[in-house]
């Protein structure tokens, strides 16, 4: 991939020792940008260190290097002024909005954003070899690819392996990849892929052509299971503005042109058959393909519902939205209710998204760099040399793809796909000569923003440490010491909620554990009050505080919460849920009777739960709910055949239904219910001891959602690893009855009549437990068993 190199460079050997230490810092900080701009290792504390310390040593070092050597000034991109005007404009809107400590993270990317632009075209400009780069960049994202690929090669493998050749899975696989999404991968493989395209048509060598095309052939493979609607628009934006830039070029384009002049109905109407057939064949493939549950139903699956909600947040605020960095949190008030609906983080479309956080302002900003960059691009593609052009033709084509994906997606939110996106922009520019001017503005300007941003990651890195040591001793089960880290976290920074709920949570699961001494409750109330006060969005917060009210003893704080819980989100029924067992607790049986009624309402399958059966009221309850709604939802699945296949005695039915279950990633209670109800039957203790613990572990679990509120919370908004629950202990939560109880029951007899005594109490008492509905009632007594003294 022979890139001719700047005029400073003009006599460089292809490999030279410039050309491998260009390839080599390449090659370290776009590993670095998969590792710490995806979702898999961003909250990883040894890449976060990474990062930083490749910031701080390689930015801050060019640019000294750069201000004492060469005392240069900062390049001219071509579009300074919409840059500038969008880099205030996201500065005065993080500076007025109500918590500037939430948008800090956002608003420091943005701005990094426009801050590489600058110091890539200029490292570019002065020598790092351009060639070099594109190597490095398809060399990582080549990676990627093949990683992706394997791993939907080797999910197929192990499904084959169990079922045999010829029986398919109920739907596609959709690949995750290292990046932690199937739309972050396709994203970043859309920007590279003209890359690689253009170096297998261009290259004379035959070792980058060999690797290019294996490149191109695993993105094929890839690009069926990616199930993610940016990615396709992008694929065939960039496909289609590269060819068309080809086409352009070459004047392929003049006998099409001259047969419309002649025949012109012939022209239209092969134009129209060619759409449509492309049309067809598009739907052919979507329906095949986008039928994975993860994708959701219909052509734009849930992003209605997200646009709508983002319109809604601009439009309580047209001129400056809800500030940069707060949709996810404004989210939550501005759907109809989360839970139990679902939590969107961000727009999925960049321009609904830069509406809903900047209002009008920030929206003419973003369409006016939008217009600025495609402007900027079209000059470079037209000012390059003859050598260079097929590389800008793929910059640009990449671009293209990326504009057409972020319509469904928004991937500023994404540092693995903007930087190399940025770099390739900075390749660009520097390839064309009438681009390369300079401002009188010394490159020594450039340590103002980046020393706010090194100080902003190190403040960071500074509150975080005490939490994922906390985190540590939570997994080791020594709450203390964990609940004392996490307050660590939350004195350090005392204006991010997140660290104060991590303290919250951990401090109450201090107090679950043996509920004699108020003080960890106290403690869990300070935090969890914190962390409202900074933002009272998150609605299981306060049903949490509500909890933890209740049990200190301040019954009307109590009521107060959870009453602002119900009321940011009336439909999830755990909060009409706790407000009953209030009630009841307090002798308020009308008023507990109908909070009661309303969870059943809200929560149909909750009616065979065994919590209904453990007060008088709420066996009133419940016979005469049943008898109002004798219509009721019955359970159906997968692993509900699988039951039904294993009592029909067609065991080959009854695995294959369980693989199915668990590739389509049914409920896991439901789940490993089946899995445990098929193992008994078929005599099978281990399966069934296995299967069986894991629900016990699914019963008990303190989430709302199996933890993806949890998840949401921690490695979606703030971009943190955190605690895997979001429930503290008395919080009241019912299930659907799934053979669960069976199942459980099922394993504390078999510990019983094994002697295995102390198995056989843990399980009883989560047994008891979850039959409660987690109110913490007394736990009736164990039956006897014979290996306790």
């Amino acid at each position: 991939m022979e890139i001719p190199t700047q005029p400073l460079a003009a006599n460089r050997s292809p490999y030279s020792k410039i050309w491998w230490g260009s390839f080599a810092l390449a090659l370290v900080g776009l590993s670095l940008t998969v590792l710490a701009g995806g979702m898999v290792w961003r909250a990883a504390w040894g890449v976060q260190v990474a990062g930083t310390v490749f910031t701080a040593v390689v930015g801050a070092g060019y640019v000294l290097w750069r201000s004492l050597t060469h005392r240069a000034s900062l390049p001219r991109l071509g579009m300074d002024w919409p840059l500038l005007v969008g880099g205030l404009a996201v500065i005065g809107l993080w500076i007025v909005t109500p918590d500037p400590r939430q948008g800090m993270g956002r608003v420091s990317w943005l701005l990094a954003y426009m801050l590489m632009f600058y110091l890539f075209t200029d490292a570019f400009d002065v020598g790092l070899d351009r060639s070099a780069v594109v190597a490095a960049l398809l060399t990582v994202s080549g990676v990627v690819v093949g990683l992706a690929a394997l791993e939907t090669f080797a999910r197929y493998q192990v499904w084959w392996g169990q079922v045999g050749w010829g029986t398919q899975p109920p739907f596609p696989y959709r690949l995750v990849s290292i990046l932690g999404h199937s739309n972050a991968y396709m994203a970043f493989a859309n920007l590279c892929a003209p890359l690689a395209a253009v170096a297998f048509f261009t290259s004379p060598r035959r070792t980058v052509r060999v690797l290019t095309a294996a490149w191109l052939v695993m993105f094929a493979l890839t690009l069926p299971f990616s199930s993610s609607r940016g990615g396709w628009l992008g694929f065939g934006a960039w496909a289609a503005a590269l060819g068309l830039l080809w086409g352009w070029e070459k004047k392929a384009f003049r006998p099409l042109r001259l047969m419309a002049q002649r025949t012109p109905w012939l022209a239209g109407l092969g134009g129209a058959a060619g759409l449509a057939g492309l049309g067809a064949a598009a739907w052919l493939f979507y329906q095949q393909f986008a039928s994975h549950p993860t994708h959701g139903s219909g052509v734009l699956g849930s992003r209605s519902t997200m646009w709508l909600n983002a319109l809604k947040m601009w439009f309580s605020d047209v001129w400056t939205g809800v500030g940069p960095g707060q949709f996810g949190l404004a989210y939550l008030k501005t759907d109809a209710s989360i839970p139990p609906n679902y939590w969107a983080t961000h727009a999925h479309n960049l321009f609904i998204q830069a509406a809903a956080e900047m209002g009008l302002v920030g929206l003419v900003a973003v369409l006016g760099l939008g217009a600025a960059i495609l402007r900027w691009l079209w000059r470079a593609y037209l000012h390059c040399g003859e050598l260079e052009r097929p590389w800008v033709r793929a910059t640009a084509a990449a671009v293209a793809g990326w504009v057409v994906a972020n319509l469904v997606d928004d991937f500023t939110h994404w540092p693995v796909v903007m930087i190399p996106m940025i770099l390739m922009m900075g390749l660009a520019g520097a390839s064309s000569r009438e681009m390369r001017t300079r401002w009188g503005l010394p490159i020594a300007t450039a340590f103002i923003p980046l020393t706010v941003l090194i100080v902003q990651l190190v403040y960071g890195l500074f509150g975080y440490a005490p939490l994922l040591r906390g985190l540590d001793a939570a997994r080791q089960g020594s709450w203390q010491q964990a609940a004392e880290y996490m307050s660590q976290s939350a004195k350090r920074d005392p204006n991010f909620p997140f660290y104060s709920t991590q303290a919250g949570l951990a401090w109450a699961a201090v107090w679950g554990q043996e509920r004699a001494d108020v003080g960890p409750l106290i403690e869990a109330r300070f935090f969890l009050d914190r962390s409202l006060d900074l933002n009272d969005s998150p609605s299981w917060l306060w049903a949490d505080l509500a909890v933890v009210d209740w049990h200190i003893g301040i019954r009307s704080q109590a009521y107060e919460a959870i009453e602002q819980a119900r009321k940011i989100a009336p439909l999830e029924p755990s909060y009409a849920l706790i407000h009953g067992v209030f009630l009841e607790r307090d002798e308020v049986p009308d008023l507990a009777r109908r909070a009661y009624w309303e969870a059943l309402d809200r929560a149909r399958d909750w009616s065979g739960h065994p919590f209904w059966q453990q007060t008088a009221l709420r066996r009133e309850v419940i016979r005469d709910w049943l008898a109002a709604n004798p219509d009721l939802p019955q359970p159906s699945g997968y692993w509900l055949e699988a039951v039904e296949a294993a009592e029909a005695g067609d065991w080959p039915t009854a695995h294959l239904r369980l693989l199915q279950s668990e590739w389509i990633g049914e409920d896991a209670l439901a789940h490993w219910a089946g899995r445990a109800r098929v193992a008994q039957l078929e005599g099978d203790e281990a399966a069934f001891v296995t299967a069986a613990e894991k629900v016990l572990t699914e019963m008990t679990r303190g989430n709302l959602r199996t933890g993806f509120f949890a998840q949401t919370y921690s490695n979606w908004l703030y971009f943190r690893r955190g605690l895997d629950i979001e429930l503290v202990p008395g919080y009241a939560r019912l299930n659907a009855d799934v053979g669960q109880y069976t199942a459980v029951e099922a394993l504390f007899d078999l510990y019983q009549n094994q002697g295995q005594c102390g198995e056989a109490i843990r399980v009883w008492m989560g047994l008891q437990a979850s039959k409660q509905g987690f109110t913490l009632d007394e736990i009736p007594p164990m039956p006897a068993c014979e290996g306790l003294p």
